[in-house]
């Protein structure tokens, strides 16, 4: 089995955004960071694609899924996630942080489900499971903890539909965190429609909507689009 704790906790999460489309602007070049983040985005949502013979790194996936679109969304003079450019609390970050939260030791693993029931690692706390069907993968993640006085959460729910030629679906990721008179809210919506040919996404579309309150929160959209293997566009609003 591919080991969770190898997987950056970390990327996209895709939950459809409701209300109102944003208003997107033209066509642009993808910015370096938003080229990173679209690069990561396609490693995940390709693991989905293998979701029938990799599973178990589906949850990694998942959140990877959720960091990288913060990505798509930050400007290049400002990649940190956090009170600002230059903080030691970035919330979010605190996924990356933690690639050894989902152990094997922990988690309970059968042929389509891991199962996570407060299972601990560095302060944290994760509840939860990833299952996954032929076609079919279901996220339903929650992670709590207390780092230096801060208090963190973050859920994760959604769902992706896989063919042999195409990605679909939504999901979500919150993150909150609060300690020392500070807080921080954050909600990342994103819905992914793709087409996909020899492991590599060929067209479609990922549509991403941040919204937040308090220090370091990021509002904003974007849009990418793939018009062919490694080559896309983008759409800000």
């Amino acid at each position: 089995m591919t080991r969770l704790a190898h997987v950056c906790i970390a990327s996209l999460v895709l939950s459809g955004c409701g209300g109102d489309s944003p208003d997107f602007g033209p066509e642009t070049d993808a910015t370096p960071t938003q080229e990173t983040g679209i690069a990561s985005t396609e490693h995940s949502l390709i693991v989905f694609a293998s979701a029938d013979t990799q599973g178990p790194a589906t949850a990694g996936a998942a959140l990877g899924l959720a960091t990288s679109s913060l990505l798509l969304i930050a400007s290049d003079q400002s990649d940190h996630v956090g009170i600002n450019r230059h903080d030691t609390w970035p919330p979010l970050r605190r996924l990356n942080a933690l690639p050894g939260a989902l152990l094997e030791d922990c988690a309970v693993v059968t042929s389509n489900t891991v199962v996570w029931t407060n299972c601990t690692q560095n302060g944290f706390t994760i509840n939860g499971m990833v299952n996954w069907d032929p076609g079919h993968v279901e996220v339903d993640i929650q992670i709590d903890g207390t780092i230096q006085g801060f208090a963190f959460h973050y859920g994760l729910s959604g769902g992706i539909r896989v063919t042999a030629t195409s990605i679909t679906g939504d999901m979500t990721l919150t993150a909150s965190a609060s300690g020392s008179g500070l807080t921080y809210n954050q909600t990342v919506r994103s819905q992914i429609d793709v087409q996909i040919a020899d492991e590599c996404i060929t067209s479609g579309s990922l549509t991403v909507a941040v919204s937040g309150s308090g220090n370091g929160a990021r509002n904003g959209a974007v849009q990418i689009l793939w018009t062919g293997c490694h080559a896309f566009r983008v759409r800000n609003a």
